[in-house]
């Protein structure tokens, strides 16, 4: 039995990965979302949900449910954010502030509130973006946000190296352009097929491509990969 903390829910890949790798007859589920979604029922004895904003949040309900359950964190997923298409020109202070709060400031709160309830092995992974790998029009919040999560992924293995006693194994991943249910129609458009074009492959990565990754970062069998980015993008960044 494990105990999976996943902040950011209900949004696409979190939904991905808990129907395609959750045992929920055996693993117990804690989704944290400032909001959760009327299409999908969150009704089983194992998932407990928290309406909580990542980057304000004291955590409080989260630590009762812990401590009243006896139940330490075993792996977190952060896919927690905003994704706003800004250029300089057209972004604001307040919503760049904003941004960075929900996609890099959130999973710092989450991890210093609840890390004296990891337990001894844990694993976590953290949703970047090739954004955040490479410069991109429109990315001017979005980008920076991504790039010092890539960053705080590498410090925090430093640090939980050197001054932690518990085996913390943290990771993120950077996904490419994704085709989703939301995103196939655009992807068929003539500004979509350009995006695609700036890839070797000239395609799209898929949510399985990316809950895939998730499960094995967060297994066992990746257990030496410390620190690292998984860039998954058919080769875009790599130009």
């Amino acid at each position: 039995m494990s105990v999976y903390l996943i902040l950011g829910g209900d949004g696409q890949i979190s939904n991905d990965f808990i129907e395609k790798h959750i045992d929920l007859s055996m693993d117990k589920l804690l989704l944290v979302d400032i909001s959760f979604s009327q299409k999908r029922m969150y009704n089983h004895e194992n998932v407990f949900l928290f309406k909580e904003n990542v980057a304000e949040s004291d955590y409080k309900n989260i630590i009762n449910f812990l401590d009243s359950n006896n139940l330490l964190i075993d792996k977190i997923i952060y896919s927690a954010g905003k994704n706003p298409m800004k250029n300089f020109f057209d972004s604001n202070i307040s919503e760049f502030k904003d941004t960075l709060n929900s996609n890099l400031f959130g999973f710092y709160l989450c991890l210093k509130m609840l890390y004296a309830w990891f337990n001894n092995d844990v694993s976590i992974v953290a949703i970047a973006s090739q954004n955040g790998v490479v410069g991109h029009e429109n990315r001017i919040d979005y980008g920076c946000s991504k790039a010092g999560l890539i960053h705080m992924v590498k410090n925090l293995t430093i640090d939980f190296s050197l001054y932690s006693a518990k085996n913390i194994k943290v990771n993120c991943i950077s996904p490419g352009y994704v085709i989703t249910s939301k995103s196939k129609d655009f992807f068929k458009t003539t500004k979509g097929k350009k995006l695609l074009s700036r890839n070797p492959y000239n395609k799209a990565i898929s949510l399985t491509d990316i809950s895939s990754t998730i499960h094995f970062l967060l297994s066992n069998q990746s257990d030496s990969i410390r620190g690292q980015n998984i860039i998954i993008d058919y080769g875009y960044t790599i130009r």
